[in-house]
């Protein structure tokens, strides 16, 4: 995770969000030993995720590819929240 807040309430709902917008496409985040279904805010807020955290994205269906490459998007811009 690269912005100052990791993976906290907004930064999930963003993902979240964006992971919805994939209709049969299965996401899930994965952070040591924990993963979280991306469309929900709640496992992804429970993974724990804080700035320097490592996470792995998978991905399964029609969209995986276009959803991976948002996904990297939207974690390289730090959530659209310049920090």
């Amino acid at each position: 995770m690269v912005n100052v807040r990791g993976l906290h309430a907004r930064a999930s709902r963003k993902l979240a969000e964006l992971a919805l917008g994939y209709d049969g496409t299965t996401i899930i985040v994965r952070r040591e030993d924990d993963e979280a279904n991306a469309c929900s805010l709640m496992d992804l807020m429970m993974l724990g995720a804080g700035i320097g955290s490592e996470i792995e994205v998978e991905a399964e269906g029609p969209d995986a590819a276009k959803a991976l490459d948002a996904i990297e998007a939207l974690i390289v811009a730090k959530f659209d929240e310049g920090e």
